[in-house]
């Protein structure tokens, strides 16, 4: 029995590329809702004046999806640090999903800049948040 579990995860590696990200644990996965209101996701805190929290060394996929269907505004999302610079594509009504993916403070960053570049009637919704980099989490 313990065979056909071990070719069941070793065919799952195979075609499925790899353990879904409950397993995975070395990827936190944040999906960005893109809206006119700001940025909106229920896979972490973000406080009213726009700060997130994420320990050091953490490895982040941060997922932007278009999702204002009040408006076709592009945007694009860059993430920046005295250590790092990183840019999305456009998203726009065509594009719905963007990422950017990084480690947190991997070049000894205290915290992260996170903006739409692109103006539009959203963007002081989308412009100014700040990813601060809290002590690595013990395992």
């Amino acid at each position: 029995m313990k065979a056909l579990g071990a070719w069941l995860l070793s065919a799952a590696l195979i075609f499925g590329g790899s353990l879904p990200a409950a397993h995975a644990g070395a990827t936190k996965v944040i999906v960005l809702n893109v809206t006119k209101g700001g940025l909106v996701t229920s896979d972490i805190s973000i406080s009213k004046n726009k700060q997130i929290r994420l320990a050091k060394g953490t490895h982040v996929k941060l997922i932007f999806k278009f999702a204002d269907k009040t408006h076709g505004a592009t945007h694009q999302f860059m993430l920046s640090s005295q250590g790092t610079e990183k840019m999305t594509s456009l998203l726009n009504a065509d594009a719905k999903e963007e990422l950017i993916e990084f480690t947190v403070g991997s070049k000894n960053e205290p915290f992260y800049r996170l903006s739409c570049l692109v103006p539009c009637q959203a963007m002081a919704n989308l412009v100014d948040y700040v990813i601060l980099v809290d002590a690595p989490k013990e395992t």
